[in-house]
Formats: C-alpha cells, sequence, structure tokens
C-alpha cells in the first residue's frame, strides 16, 4: 500500500486507474489525431530509445491548435504516413529522413 494524498491505494488500484483513464481519454485523443491528419500543415519530428532490448520511437506531429505524441515500433513511412494522413497537398516540416520520402518534395520544408 501506498499513501496518496493522505489515502492508502495499492498497486492493483494504481493499475486499474490506468485502465480507466486510458478508456476515457481514448476518443478525444483520436480526435486530436484526425485532426493532424486533416489539417494543411504539421511539423512532425521523432527521436528513438531503448526499451529492454526493442527500440522504440516517439513521433510528435505538431500543428498551429494541437501536438499529438506517438509511440511506435517503427521508424518507417508507414508510421509517418499513419500519424500525419497522406493528402497530396499536406505541407510535412520535417528533418527528411527517408520515414518522410512519400512527401512530395514541393510541399516539404526542412526544419532547424
Amino acid at each position: 500500500m501506498f499513501a496518496l494524498l493522505g489515502l492508502s491505494i495499492s498497486l492493483g488500484m494504481i493499475a486499474r486507474l490506468e485502465r480507466q483513464g486510458a478508456a476515457e481519454l481514448e476518443a478525444p485523443v483520436e480526435e486530436l489525431r484526425q485532426y493532424v491528419r486533416n489539417t494543411a500543415s504539421a511539423h512532425s519530428d521523432e527521436t528513438s530509445w531503448w526499451q529492454r532490448r526493442a527500440k522504440k520511437w516517439l513521433w510528435a506531429a505538431v500543428t498551429d491548435m494541437v501536438t499529438v505524441f506517438t509511440i511506435a515500433t517503427s521508424w518507417k513511412a508507414e508510421v509517418a504516413k499513419k500519424v500525419l494522413g497522406i493528402a497530396a497537398r499536406k505541407v510535412v516540416i520535417s528533418d527528411r529522413s527517408k520515414s518522410y520520402s512519400w512527401v512530395n518534395a514541393a510541399s516539404s520544408a526542412g526544419h532547424i
């Protein structure tokens, strides 16, 4: 048992509250992801880290109104497409790595 704000709480209760919180946030987070996919432009970047023996990537998509983070097991273009959407006229500001090779060069800008 742990004390939290003067209340006793078990590890099982913490896990339960995490699951409940994740379930409650699923729909609003999907709305934000859809906003990123539909917006005219987005900044995007990704970074990796090791978790145990598996490499993970944290993708960030930043628009004028929202920022969405996605954890993925890959650095491939398929992830970028899923995060950003594939609208032909979308302007993507990125580091122009291979993950963004599908973006039309005229619709791509490098970030600093």
